[in-house]
């Protein structure tokens, strides 16, 4: 892809090369490419030679310099690889299925993973992607298909309505998301600034149960 790599030298003329020539490409995602001024500052990436990556060596990583000796057709491929943001109150854990990751996603690859719901039963879990409610399937994975792009992944956890709540549940629910519930229960000693957290975010409140 000639928007990803590009011969070092660039009188080379990579379509014809003689059996066991070597060619020396340079990657554009490459922090030195450029001037110091890469393609996609900062995204990370492997090469691959026929389908098997190549680490390069000390030229690649010094000097961006990727040297392959060609003795039939060659293909030289520059692979994105992304990471998934995550951020989840502590009584949620987020998992992944064997085989998955939520850092060093090959492009193209899909992100998934399962949450698990607080101890809370009162309280539901809600999980965007990228902004975007997301749903499980029926197995309870959680999927961004294809991905072409850093994600970010937001876990939160809303009490249902009429929900009992410790202090401990307090400090954790996602306070964007309770302006409808119009009924608690509150159970056990509660903090004065975790008290201020449903004071000023429960707007619809009507009844409290102290």
């Amino acid at each position: 892809d000639p928007e990803r790599a590009e011969p070092y030298n660039i009188t080379t003329n990579t379509d014809k090369v003689n059996a066991g020539g070597k060619v020396s490409m340079k990657v554009k995602a490459h922090p030195i490419y450029n001037g110091n001024n890469p393609v996609k500052a900062g995204q990370k990436y492997k090469v691959y030679v026929n389908g098997t990556q190549h680490g390069g060596g000390w030229l690649a990583e010094d000097y961006n310099m990727w040297d392959i000796t060609v003795n039939s057709d060659t293909r030289f491929d520059v692979v994105y690889f992304y990471d998934a943001t995550l951020t989840a109150p502590q009584n949620v854990s987020v998992n992944v299925p064997q085989g998955y990751s939520l850092t060093d996603i090959k492009e193209g690859s899909d992100l998934k993973f399962t949450v698990t719901a607080p101890d809370n039963k009162d309280m539901t879990v809600k999980v965007r992607i990228n902004g975007a409610e997301a749903m499980a399937d029926e197995t309870g994975i959680f999927t961004l298909e294809n991905i072409q792009a850093n994600a970010k992944v937001d876990v939160s956890v809303v009490p249902v309505n009429g929900a009992t709540l410790n202090n401990d549940d307090l400090g954790t629910i996602d306070t964007g998301e309770v302006a409808g519930i119009t009924d608690v229960k509150l159970d056990g000693e509660i903090a004065e600034e975790t008290f201020a957290v449903v004071r000023e975010n429960f707007s619809g409140l009507e009844n409290i149960d102290l």
